[in-house]
C-alpha cells in the first residue's frame, strides 16, 4: 500500500508521536513524508535537518521537507497582525505555502496513494491537494481548547484579547473542517468528547501509550 503522510508538529512530544506513527505505518506501507519547517538556522540548523532526513529515510519511501519563508520575530508579528483581518487563525496562516501545494499535487499525480494522513489541523489548507482518497487527521490536542486555556494564564491584556480571537477562529475552523476527514484521530478521552460537539466528525481515540 502507498501511504502519503503530511506531517507538521511544533512540540517535542508531537515530534516523538509523529516519528513513531511513521515508523509503525512503514512496517506495512510505503510512506511518503511531506513536512514543513520554518527556515530558521538558529533553531533548525542544516546539520540537524540532514540527520533527520537520514533517519526518516530508513522508514519512508520519500522524505520531502519544505522551508517556509525566513521566520524572524519581525515576520511572525507582522503575520500575527495581518491574521487579525483574515478568517483563518494565525496557526493556519503560519503554514501556508504555495510550494507545499505544488509538491503535494505533483506527488499525488505521480503516485497512486490509498490514504493521506494530516498530522495537525493546521494542514487542512492542503486537503484538496491529495484528491479524492481517504484522509485521516491527527489531533495532538483540540487546538482551540488549548488556546483558550492559555487565555487564563496570560497577564498581558492585549495578548489575552488576541488569544480569545484566535481561539474563536480556531473553534470555527475545526467545526468547519474536521467532518471533511474520513477519520479524526484523538489521543485523549477529553479531546474526543470536545470534538464530538462538532458536526458529524468520525473519531478514533488512540491511547497515549500507543503513540509514544
Amino acid at each position: 500500500m502507498d501511504f502519503p503522510l503530511c506531517t507538521l508538529s511544533s512540540q517535542r512530544g508531537c515530534f516523538q508521536r509523529s516519528y513513531n506513527l511513521i515508523k509503525e505505518a512503514a512496517g506495512e506501507n510505503n510512506v511518503y513524508l511531506v513536512a514543513l519547517r520554518h527556515k530558521d538556522k538558529s533553531t533548525h540548523p542544516e546539520s540537524e535537518i540532514k540527520k533527520a532526513k537520514e533517519e526518516l529515510g530508513r522508514f519512508c519511501k520519500e522524505v520531502n521537507i519544505i522551508d517556509i519563508k525566513s521566520f524572524s520575530r519581525y515576520n511572525y508579528y507582522l503575520l500575527a497582525l495581518k491574521s487579525i483581518f483574515t478568517s483563518d487563525p494565525l496557526t493556519v496562516n503560519l503554514y501556508k505555502s504555495e510550494e507545499m501545494h505544488n509538491l503535494i499535487r505533483n506527488l499525488t499525480n505521480r503516485v497512486k496513494f490509498n490514504i493521506a494522513h494530516y498530522d495537525t489541523i493546521s494542514l487542512v489548507e492542503y486537503i484538496a491537494d491529495t484528491g479524492n482518497i481517504p484522509k485521516y487527521l491527527t489531533h495532538h490536542g483540540v487546538e482551540s481548547f488549548m488556546i483558550r486555556r492559555r487565555v487564563n494564564n496570560e497577564p498581558n491584556y492585549l495578548k489575552k484579547i488576541y488569544l480569545i480571537i484566535e481561539a474563536y477562529k480556531l473553534r470555527s475552523y475545526e467545526k468547519n473542517n474536521c467532518f471533511k476527514f474520513n477519520l479524526n484521530i484523538m489521543v485523549s478521552e477529553d479531546d474526543k468528547k470536545m470534538l464530538k460537539k462538532f458536526p458529524q466528525p468520525r473519531i478514533l481515540k488512540l491511547l497515549k501509550m500507543e503513540l509514544m
